[in-house]
């Protein structure tokens, strides 16, 4: 080999010498991409996993957000329906109260301990009575009473002996119209004297209690 070598001319071994150091470089170069695809081989598969993934993620959070956005504009006109319907079938009360002195939200089975009879005479079949004497004011029950003890198109009376008045309720377009009247002596005993005494009070009654007094 080394008898060969010095044989070889200057370019001949430059050239070798050349050859052999690209060679190595070569190799080198080789060896570094075969291991850096090996790392690449390690590590791309929970890249390509965490992509995917995180695709997945912000694809959903893309979407969500539409459909929180579409619910609402398909619900409101339903919504908006709803009230406009429960505003239709409920009266405006409070655009009529006036003069609002009280509030009926007493229980009549308080006072009343006896259910109503007939009024003595009466030709309407309509008129009913109760005779108390009781420390009370019989329109803070009258809503009670109503509630209670009445039927549609009835008109009744509350003698109240203790007080000394006779209280007639009437019930007409939702509305309780109660009058309190000076009571007279056996009144309740026949359908052309009941009720007929001096009127001292007249009321009306809203559904939820309020007690509006009607100037006479």
């Amino acid at each position: 080999m080394k008898e060969k070598w010095r044989k070889l001319t200057k370019r001949q071994k430059q050239l070798i010498i050349a050859g052999a150091v690209l060679l190595v470089i070569v190799s080198f170069i080789f060896y570094d991409e075969d291991r850096n695809q090996v790392v690449l081989d390690d590590t791309g598969i929970e890249d390509n996993t965490v992509d995917d993934e995180t695709e997945q993620v912000e694809a959903k959070e893309e979407e969500q957000p539409e459909s929180e956005e579409e619910t609402p504009a398909e619900d409101e006109p339903q919504e908006q329906e709803n009230v406009e319907e429960v505003e239709e079938e409920s009266p405006e009360w409070d655009d009529l109260k006036e003069n609002i002195v009280g509030k009926s939200d007493k229980d009549a089975s308080e006072i009343i301990s006896n259910s109503s009879t007939d009024v003595q005479n009466d030709t309407t079949g309509d008129w009913k009575k109760n005779v108390i004497s009781e420390s009370a004011d019989t329109v803070e029950y009258a809503l009670s009473y109503y509630d209670e003890y009445m039927e549609e198109d009835e008109t009744h009376f509350i003698v109240n002996l203790n007080y000394g008045t006779t209280t007639t309720l009437n019930h007409m377009g939702g509305l309780l119209y109660v009058d309190v009247h000076e009571y007279q002596d056996g009144e309740e005993h026949d359908a052309s004297e009941i009720g007929a005494g001096m009127l001292l009070k007249s009321y009306v009654i809203y559904p939820d209690g309020d007690i509006e007094e009607v100037e006479l």
